[in-house]
């Protein structure tokens, strides 16, 4: 994973702030096969652990804080963009069944977290 990040003084209360995140995806056990158990119920199994990864991770953030401090106390104000690009990071995959045709199963990701702006306000004593 790789964590790069860049900051720009632009004045004593201006400051501007860009980080980009790489991963490689997590790995985790994905179901390979499919039996009838005694009961006559399917479940499905997987053929080791670990067997799968999701794809890579990766995501811009941008951000400008404005900073004063005072005689009793600090302040601080940040506006930011996370994941600038709305780059749709898979968060989790689940086996998914087609209604139509129950002999076929299909791969869905679930991605949080689109682009999103952040406001952050703070006063320190």
């Amino acid at each position: 994973d790789a964590n790069v990040t860049v900051v720009q003084y632009i004045s004593k209360h201006w400051s501007l702030q860009s980080q980009f995140v790489y991963g490689t995806g997590n790995t985790f056990s994905l179901a390979t096969e499919e039996f009838n158990s005694i009961l006559d119920i399917q479940l499905l199994k997987s053929n080791g652990r670990n067997n799968y990864r999701l794809p890579p991770f990766h995501q811009l953030t941008l951000s400008a804080h404005f900073k004063k401090t005072f005689d009793l106390f600090e302040f601080m104000l940040s506006v930011s963009v996370y994941n600038v690009y709305n780059r749709l990071n898979p968060y989790y995959i689940y086996i998914y069944r087609d209604a139509q045709n129950p002999d076929d199963y299909f791969l869905k990701k679930v991605s949080v977290l689109p682009i999103t702006p952040i406001v952050n306000f703070s006063i320190q004593f």
